[in-house]
Protein backbone atom coordinates (compact mmCIF):
# COMPACT_ATOMS: atom_id res chain seq x y z
CA UNK A 1 0.00 0.00 0.00
CA UNK A 2 2.76 2.23 1.32
CA UNK A 3 4.65 1.15 -2.21
CA UNK A 4 1.64 2.16 -4.22
CA UNK A 5 0.77 5.77 -2.75
CA UNK A 6 4.78 6.19 -3.34
CA UNK A 7 4.74 5.86 -6.44
CA UNK A 8 1.54 7.87 -6.80
CA UNK A 9 3.66 10.67 -5.61
CA UNK A 10 6.73 10.32 -7.50
CA UNK A 11 4.45 9.84 -10.29
CA UNK A 12 2.52 13.28 -10.19
CA UNK A 13 5.90 15.18 -9.00
CA UNK A 14 7.29 14.32 -12.47
CA UNK A 15 4.20 15.20 -14.67
CA UNK A 16 4.30 18.32 -12.69
CA UNK A 17 7.72 18.78 -13.06
CA UNK A 18 7.64 18.12 -16.58
CA UNK A 19 5.02 20.83 -17.18
CA UNK A 20 7.08 23.65 -15.88
CA UNK A 21 10.84 22.53 -16.51
CA UNK A 22 12.92 25.41 -16.55
CA UNK A 23 15.76 26.81 -18.78
CA UNK A 24 18.78 27.70 -17.03
CA UNK A 25 18.09 31.40 -17.11
CA UNK A 26 14.35 30.79 -15.81
CA UNK A 27 15.99 28.48 -13.02
CA UNK A 28 18.66 30.78 -11.62
CA UNK A 29 16.00 33.72 -11.48
CA UNK A 30 14.13 31.73 -9.50
CA UNK A 31 17.25 30.90 -7.03
CA UNK A 32 17.34 34.42 -6.82
CA UNK A 33 13.84 34.68 -6.06
CA UNK A 34 14.22 32.14 -3.55
CA UNK A 35 16.71 33.87 -1.74
CA UNK A 36 14.46 36.71 -1.01
CA UNK A 37 12.23 34.20 0.05
CA UNK A 38 14.66 32.92 2.13
CA UNK A 39 14.78 36.34 3.96
CA UNK A 40 11.45 36.68 4.84
CA UNK A 41 10.96 32.81 6.00
CA UNK A 42 13.50 33.42 8.52
CA UNK A 43 12.13 36.39 9.62
CA UNK A 44 8.96 34.33 9.93
CA UNK A 45 10.75 32.01 11.73
CA UNK A 46 12.00 34.51 14.29
CA UNK A 47 8.69 35.39 15.19
CA UNK A 48 8.13 32.09 16.47
CA UNK A 49 8.62 32.62 20.25
CA UNK A 50 8.54 29.22 22.29
CA UNK A 51 8.81 30.85 25.21
CA UNK A 52 5.09 32.19 24.95
CA UNK A 53 3.57 29.26 24.11
CA UNK A 54 1.41 27.74 26.55
CA UNK A 55 3.33 24.32 26.05
CA UNK A 56 5.14 21.76 28.74
CA UNK A 57 8.89 22.50 28.99
CA UNK A 58 9.29 19.43 26.80
CA UNK A 59 6.97 20.21 24.27
CA UNK A 60 8.79 23.46 24.08
CA UNK A 61 12.12 22.18 24.03
CA UNK A 62 11.09 19.98 21.37
CA UNK A 63 10.03 22.90 19.17
CA UNK A 64 12.86 25.00 19.73
CA UNK A 65 14.95 22.17 18.36
CA UNK A 66 12.70 21.68 15.26
CA UNK A 67 13.14 25.70 15.75
CA UNK A 68 17.21 25.73 15.26
CA UNK A 69 17.32 23.13 12.84
CA UNK A 70 14.77 24.94 10.32
CA UNK A 71 17.11 28.65 11.06
CA UNK A 72 20.16 26.18 10.09
CA UNK A 73 18.69 25.02 7.24
CA UNK A 74 17.38 28.47 5.66
CA UNK A 75 21.10 29.75 6.65
CA UNK A 76 22.50 26.19 4.54
CA UNK A 77 19.82 27.09 1.56
CA UNK A 78 20.81 30.51 1.15
CA UNK A 79 24.16 29.81 0.33
CA UNK A 80 23.72 26.91 -1.85
CA UNK A 81 21.39 29.22 -4.11
CA UNK A 82 24.64 31.94 -4.37
CA UNK A 83 26.46 28.85 -4.95
CA UNK A 84 24.34 27.82 -7.56
CA UNK A 85 24.17 31.74 -9.00
CA UNK A 86 27.84 31.94 -8.90
CA UNK A 87 28.36 28.49 -10.66
CA UNK A 88 27.25 25.92 -13.51
CA UNK A 89 27.46 22.52 -11.53
CA UNK A 90 24.31 20.65 -11.33
CA UNK A 91 26.01 19.26 -8.04
CA UNK A 92 25.05 22.52 -6.66
CA UNK A 93 21.58 22.83 -7.67
CA UNK A 94 20.83 19.23 -6.16
CA UNK A 95 22.46 20.39 -3.48
CA UNK A 96 19.58 23.29 -3.02
CA UNK A 97 16.84 21.20 -4.17
CA UNK A 98 17.48 18.57 -1.57
CA UNK A 99 17.84 21.45 0.83
CA UNK A 100 14.99 23.17 0.00
CA UNK A 101 12.74 19.54 0.42
CA UNK A 102 14.61 19.46 3.72
CA UNK A 103 13.50 23.23 4.85
CA UNK A 104 9.96 22.54 3.64
CA UNK A 105 10.26 19.29 5.95
CA UNK A 106 10.87 21.40 8.93
CA UNK A 107 7.88 24.41 8.41
CA UNK A 108 5.44 21.25 7.99
CA UNK A 109 6.72 19.25 11.52
CA UNK A 110 6.96 22.68 13.43
CA UNK A 111 3.12 23.20 11.72
CA UNK A 112 2.17 19.89 13.13
CA UNK A 113 3.60 20.69 16.63
CA UNK A 114 1.77 24.01 16.75
CA UNK A 115 -1.38 22.48 15.49
CA UNK A 116 -1.04 19.87 18.54
CA UNK A 117 -1.08 22.70 21.14
CA UNK A 118 -4.47 22.20 23.28
CA UNK A 119 -4.99 26.59 25.15
CA UNK A 120 -8.35 27.45 26.30
CA UNK A 121 -7.74 31.02 25.06
CA UNK A 122 -9.16 31.42 22.14
CA UNK A 123 -7.43 34.55 21.25
CA UNK A 124 -4.02 32.11 21.96
CA UNK A 125 -5.61 29.17 20.33
CA UNK A 126 -6.23 31.71 16.98
CA UNK A 127 -2.47 32.95 17.17
CA UNK A 128 -0.96 29.52 17.19
CA UNK A 129 -3.31 28.35 14.70
CA UNK A 130 -2.49 31.76 12.39
CA UNK A 131 1.67 30.55 12.89
CA UNK A 132 0.65 27.00 11.62
CA UNK A 133 -1.06 28.00 8.56
CA UNK A 134 2.08 30.36 7.82
CA UNK A 135 4.23 27.50 7.91
CA UNK A 136 1.91 25.35 6.22
CA UNK A 137 1.53 27.80 3.44
CA UNK A 138 4.99 27.82 2.88
CA UNK A 139 6.07 24.71 2.53
CA UNK A 140 3.20 24.05 0.40
CA UNK A 141 3.25 27.62 -1.28
CA UNK A 142 6.66 28.96 -2.72
CA UNK A 143 9.20 25.99 -1.38
CA UNK A 144 7.40 23.37 -3.17
CA UNK A 145 6.61 25.76 -6.39
CA UNK A 146 10.78 26.15 -6.38
CA UNK A 147 11.11 22.74 -5.61
CA UNK A 148 9.47 21.26 -8.75
CA UNK A 149 10.95 24.07 -10.36
CA UNK A 150 14.61 22.46 -9.44
CA UNK A 151 13.47 19.00 -9.98
CA UNK A 152 12.41 19.49 -13.68
CA UNK A 153 15.55 21.40 -14.51
CA UNK A 154 18.26 18.93 -12.84
CA UNK A 155 16.16 16.53 -14.48
CA UNK A 156 16.26 17.49 -17.90
CA UNK A 157 20.10 18.68 -17.50
CA UNK A 158 21.21 15.23 -15.50
CA UNK A 159 19.17 13.53 -18.68
CA UNK A 160 21.56 16.34 -21.64
CA UNK A 161 24.89 15.09 -19.44
CA UNK A 162 23.98 11.24 -19.79
CA UNK A 163 22.69 11.48 -23.23
CA UNK A 164 26.16 13.67 -24.23
CA UNK A 165 27.81 10.59 -22.12
CA UNK A 166 26.25 8.04 -23.86
CA UNK A 167 26.83 9.79 -27.29
CA UNK A 168 30.47 10.19 -26.27
CA UNK A 169 31.32 6.63 -25.52
CA UNK A 170 29.28 5.76 -29.35
CA UNK A 171 31.81 7.90 -31.60
CA UNK A 172 34.93 5.88 -29.68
Amino acid sequence: MFALLLMLLISALNSQAQNKIPTRAAFKESTVRLQTEIRNWQHAADTLRVDELPVSYASGKVIDQDLSILKADLGLASRLATRVLDSERLSDAIALMVEVADVGRQFDEISNLLLYIDTPDKATAATIRGLAKSFSDISGGQLNEFYLSAYGFVTVRADEIENKNCSGDRSR
